[in-house]
């Protein structure tokens, strides 16, 4: 999909980060929610984004994130897709699709509400 006028974007530095500001057309159009993560890649001199594939957290993990952040969705979403030294710089949504990464994640979280971090 493209879009005719696509002016209304900007860039915004955002705690230390570039983050592009997508008008309320290209948000509507591609059904972006708070939750959502886009992927991009560069072809030219064409930024082209798409919603990546959604991926689910267990519930459990939503539980332990949604106490820790009093219901913040915003707050929670920033935290899964934030790299972490923790997780090798992969984000948290990254490592749900794998028993292996839903251990990492459990533990970490285990380690914040906790405080060992031995």
């Amino acid at each position: 999909m493209q879009f005719k006028n696509i002016t209304s974007s900007s860039i915004r530095l955002v705690e230390g980060k570039l983050c592009l500001e997508l008008p309320d057309e290209a948000i509507m159009q591609m059904k972006l929610s708070v939750s959502d993560t886009l992927d991009f890649s560069f072809d030219k001199d064409y930024l082209k984004l798409w919603k990546s594939p959604k991926r689910e957290i267990t519930q459990d993990i939503y539980e332990e994130l949604h106490s820790m952040f009093k219901g913040n969705e915003q707050i929670i979403s920033e935290w899964l897709s934030t790299p972490r030294i923790q997780f090798e710089e992969r984000t948290a949504i990254e490592l749900v699709d794998t028993p292996e990464g839903i251990k990492m994640i459990r533990d970490y979280i285990w380690q914040l509400k906790t405080g060992d971090f031995s």
